[in-house]
């Protein structure tokens, strides 16, 4: 069965009410796989060794027919892109994208590398 890589949780914290919360549904992009959160919404790019270090880790199975769905951090969902790629071939991993239109994710795949 495919996976879904979403690259952070997608979670807010509300500091005035102290509570964390779900910034958008993802429930909808199982219809293409088993969704597998990579990262916390805490997760920080300004230390990259330790991220890079995790998503190398949890990518590791990262097939051709698997997903990445980018969410948080423009740094992060940029270097979950590059490892994926190196664990498929060809080297272009799918990305869901949210479309307002259809009000459902649909399918990415731009050859570039």
């Amino acid at each position: 069965m495919p996976k879904v890589y979403i690259v952070q949780e997608p979670i807010d914290f509300d500091r005035s009410e102290r509570v964390e919360r779900k910034r958008f549904d993802t429930t909808p992009a199982e219809e293409f796989g088993e969704v597998v959160n990579l990262l916390s919404y805490r997760a920080k790019p300004y230390v990259p060794a330790r991220v890079i270090a995790e998503l190398r880790e949890k990518l590791a199975g990262f097939a051709e027919d698997d997903y990445l769905l980018p969410s948080g951090s423009i740094a992060i969902n940029m270097w979950a892109y590059a490892i994926a790629s190196e664990n498929i071939s060809p080297k272009n991993p799918k990305l869901l994208q949210w479309s307002g239109q259809l009000d459902r994710y649909v399918e990415l795949l731009a050859e570039i590398l």
